[in-house]
């Protein structure tokens, strides 16, 4: 302990290299005096004395010397590491000189590899080939014969390259690379810490919209809000049904050519609440497009099958889908090719049947989606078809064009690429206003949900029966334009009795020019 040397007793009942041997030093020579040593075919390094043995030295007094006197291990260790061997095999039954071989190269700053031949506890033949395999591995040449006397070698095919690309990365970003999105309305969740959605809407990726237009501007459609905020529950809760409430239409989304606009669609965790919104502006605003209350977990009410041969036989018109169309584009409606989903409707009197099947134009886009935007708006449509005028001669309505202000609910099944019975009913409302509800029917007439309380308005009437908040910028955009400068004769001093009213914001502007009046005595 006190030359810090590594030292302990060991478990042995034969006192190898001390004079403890002396007592049966004349035994062992006389046992082993038949021994008759040969010459070495291998390098052999002794332990029991200097050097290398050429093989007859090896007789009974050689092995008394070296079961009676120290063993020069380290010394034999480094001369096999100076003659360049790396490799050492220890044969026996069990490993014992393979930790003290590395303490010995690795005090001399170098390193081997030991094998043993066969290992206490394992199994002997599977412990031998591993260690054979080791050596063959290595370059050792290995004596085949020995263990497979018959047969020959065989060179096994080798094993073609594997090219496995191991690319790590966010999985946004490689939604982004790969171009994957949840929904093509809904777009990428992104990793906002509420559930959010990101969609960039335009007619190159969905071609249909093009055919949704108001004075030749494409114009997002309100049922493709609603199937956002549809696909939104869905994805969030893993279900088959939406209900969606309190559905308030703000703004339209407007898609100019040539422009990209990206849409948020996020849930709110704490009151359920969904929002369809663009980004913030130059302006710093948030341009809110549509908002309501999500409901799961609400069990559709039953209702009757629809009894279709009844609504037709009480019905007062029958309109076939393309005279359908072209009376609407005559009240201002202007629907493409891909938002003519009514193939036929029977009015009547304050209620309206409608088929409905997906056009061609949209192929068989309608089959990803809870219930397509087309779809749906042409269930809007339904509420419309009254306006239409009974014969060529009648007048048309005086009403402007009319878009949707909110829904009080819509619950759905899903609907898919299905065609579809709407049935429409218009509740009382003013000359200005469509207020109705539109129950929907599979082909047998099973009940396929219902649309509650959908309004809407004459654009140009509409503020004097619902907030500004509601129909602003429908239509119209603000736009700032500067001020022509002040004639010369005017420059002179400020008219007396000035008052001024300011309307402030946050960036002091306004606070600048008060103090530039008041500087003035205004």
């Amino acid at each position: 302990r006190a030359e810090q040397q590594f030292a302990k007793f060991l478990t042995v009942e034969v006192p190898y290299h001390s004079v403890g041997m002396e007592r049966i030093k004349d035994e062992l020579l006389a046992e082993l005096a038949p021994l008759k040593p040969r010459p070495a075919h291998v390098p052999l390094y002794l332990t029991g004395a200097e050097g290398t043995a050429r093989g007859e030295e090896l007789d009974a007094a050689y092995w008394w010397k070296n079961v009676r006197d120290r063993v020069r291990f380290r010394s034999t260790v480094d001369r096999i590491a100076d003659d360049g061997h790396r490799v050492f095999l220890e044969i026996g039954p069990h490993p014992v000189l393979g930790h003290a071989i590395r303490e010995c190269l690795d005090a001399g700053g170098r390193s081997a590899l030991t094998l043993p031949s066969i290992r206490r506890r394992e199994d002997e033949t599977e412990r031998f080939a591993a260690s054979l395999g080791t050596l063959h591995t290595l370059g050792v040449p290995i004596d085949w014969d020995l263990l497979q006397p018959a047969g020959r070698p065989v060179t096994l095919p080798r094993h073609p390259f594997r090219r496995d690309r191991h690319w790590t990365e966010p999985r946004p970003v490689a939604q982004v690379r790969l171009g994957h999105r949840d929904h093509p309305l809904l777009g990428r969740r992104t990793d906002a810490t509420e559930p959010t959605w990101q969609a960039r809407p335009d007619t190159e990726a969905l071609p249909y919209l093009a055919d949704h237009r108001i004075q030749d501007t494409v114009v997002f459609p309100a049922a493709g809000y609603l199937e956002m905020a549809a696909q939104a529950v869905l994805h969030l809760t893993g279900g088959t049904t939406a209900v969606l409430a309190d559905i308030d239409l703000r703004k339209a989304l407007f898609l100019p050519d040539g422009e990209d606009r990206t849409v948020e669609v996020s849930l709110s965790l704490e009151n359920a609440a969904f929002t369809v919104a663009s980004p913030t502006g130059e302006d710093g605003e948030r341009a809110v497009h549509a908002s309501g209350i999500v409901r799961t977990g609400q069990r559709r009410r039953t209702a009757p099958p629809l009894d279709a041969s009844a609504i037709r036989a009480r019905s007062r018109r029958h309109i076939e889908g393309p005279d359908c169309y072209t009376a609407l584009a005559a009240l201002g409606y202007h629907y493409g090719p891909a938002f003519q989903a009514v193939e036929e409707v029977w009015i009547g009197a304050d209620e309206v049947l409608a088929r409905i099947r997906p056009p061609r134009a949209i192929g068989d886009d309608a089959a990803g989606h809870h219930l397509h935007p087309v779809l749906l708006d042409a269930c809007f449509q339904t509420l419309l078809t009254p306006l239409i005028p009974a014969t060529p001669e009648d007048p048309a309505p005086a009403t402007g064009i009319r878009l949707p202000l909110s829904l009080d609910e819509v619950a759905l099944e899903p609907i898919g690429d299905q065609p579809f019975w709407a049935h429409a009913t218009l509740l009382p409302a003013d000359a200005d206003t469509t207020l109705g509800n539109i129950a929907l029917y599979a082909d047998d007439g099973t009940p396929l949900g219902r649309i509650e309380g959908f309004r809407a308005a004459d654009v140009e009437k509409a503020a004097t029966a619902v907030a500004r908040t509601t129909i602003d910028s429908w239509l119209a955009e603000p736009v700032w334009t500067d001020c022509p400068p002040l004639p010369a004769e005017n420059a002179g001093a400020p008219p007396r009795d000035v008052s001024w009213l300011l309307l402030a914001d946050t960036g002091g502007l306004a606070d600048a020019f008060a103090s530039l009046a008041e500087a003035r005595g205004e």
